[in-house]
């Protein structure tokens, strides 16, 4: 539109000319609005622990791949960071079980998705803490990168919240 001219956008539907200014209002409440509808809302305790958790169990993986497991007397060493992940998936699970979602929309299930792929995380992260007391993990036998690949659906879908 030049300098000078009122701008109104109109559309004819049928022989009948609508403002679309006048649905604007209405469109910008429903699309902020409906974001609620498709995914319960950014949470930063969430986000603050599961990163955390994530950080710790992408040092183990490390580690894991590195041999830095491989006999069981090394998991002494190796406790307090499963037990970081682990405390901070805890926190991340009961934030995600508890999201303000109105009931029967596809927010609901989209919580109820993360909180069970933040739970299959924080189990894998037993298992493999289970594994390595008992008896060690070998390195290059897939156990870090099977452990990351569990953990990251849950890591992305809340960095998604964002």
């Amino acid at each position: 539109m030049f300098i000078g001219q009122q701008a109104k956008l109109t559309k004819t539907m049928k022989g009948r000319t609508m403002s679309i200014s006048r649905f604007g209002p209405v469109f910008l409440v429903v699309f902020l609005g409906g974001c609620t509808v498709f995914a319960p809302r950014y949470d930063a305790v969430l986000d603050e622990k599961s990163t955390a958790a994530y950080q710790s169990i992408a040092g183990i993986a490390a580690s894991i791949e590195l041999g830095e497991f491989v006999a069981a007397e090394s998991y002494a060493d190796a406790a307090p960071r499963y037990r970081d992940a682990i405390s901070g998936l805890s926190v991340a699970s009961l934030r995600a079980e508890i999201l303000p979602v109105r009931e029967g929309t596809p927010a609901e299930r989209a919580r109820r998705l993360l909180s069970e792929m933040v739970t299959e995380c924080d189990q894998a992260v037993k298992r493999t803490a289970e594994a390595h007391r008992q008896r060690g993990i070998p390195a290059n036998a897939g156990a870090g990168q099977s452990l990351l690949l569990v953990c990251d659906p849950a890591y992305r879908a809340v960095q998604a919240m964002r």
